[in-house]
This record gives structure tokens, C-alpha cells and sequence, in this order.
């Protein structure tokens, strides 16, 4: 019975080409995410794989100062424009991190991304 279910999964992500999507949308995303490093002096680092995405949250690129309760703000300003973003996350609790599903269109992305800058930006201005 899960064999089946299993199999039954797989030959779903193969017709609907859902890691092929993950991996053009996932590079898309990771690109305008990136852009927010020289945007916003308090982005230390973007990173990702697919789909996964972590947006590393410092007091200063100079310092690289994990920054928790900023990261913890951007995650309440997600959350409050519906966008789920996990987090604080990683050893220092200063990770954001965006993992939609594999089925996501890219306008669905384009929206998160769109909510994700709102929610940094607003954090920026206090």
C-alpha cells in the first residue's frame, strides 16, 4: 500500500516536470533574493538549493553579527502579509528561510517574493 502511494508520487513529479520547476523557479527566486544584499546593509547572505531558500539576517555586513530579533521580525511581517516563512533558523537563529511547494507557479512566487522585499523593507524602516 505505500509502495503504491510511493510510486504514485513519483510518476506525478515526472508528468508535472516538478523538479524541473523547482529548479528554474528556485534560480529565479534566488536571483532577485540576492538582489536585497546590496539593497539592505542587514542581508548577509543568500543561499539555496531548488526551491529551499535561506535568507541570512545580520546587524551589518562589516560585523556579520547574527541578528535573531531583526530575523524574527521579518518572519512576524511575512506572516502578517500571509506569507509563511520559516524561521528564526540555523545555529544562530538568524535565518529566514522560504520553501514553497514544488507545484508553485511563477506568479505564485513573484507574489511570496513580493510579500518577502514588503515585509524586509518594512523591517528596515524600524
Amino acid at each position: 500500500m505505500v509502495a503504491t502511494a510511493a510510486l504514485a508520487v513519483l510518476e506525478i513529479m515526472e508528468e508535472e516536470r516538478l523538479l524541473e520547476n523547482a529548479s528554474r523557479l528556485g534560480q529565479e527566486a534566488l536571483e532577485t533574493l540576492s538582489e536585497l544584499k546590496t539593497e539592505y546593509d542587514f542581508v548577509g547572505d543568500v543561499r539555496g538549493k531548488g526551491l529551499v531558500m535561506g535568507i541570512e539576517i545580520v546587524t551589518s555586513k562589516n560585523s556579520k553579527t547574527p541578528d535573531p530579533a531583526r530575523t524574527k521580525r521579518i518572519v512576524e511581517q511575512c506572516f502578517s502579509r500571509g506569507l509563511l516563512a520559516l524561521g528564526p533558523d540555523g545555529f544562530y537563529k538568524n535565518v529566514v528561510e522560504l520553501a514553497p511547494p514544488l507545484s508553485i507557479t511563477r506568479e505564485q512566487l513573484q507574489k511570496a517574493l513580493s510579500i518577502f522585499k514588503d515585509s524586509i523593507a518594512a523591517v528596515s524602516k524600524g
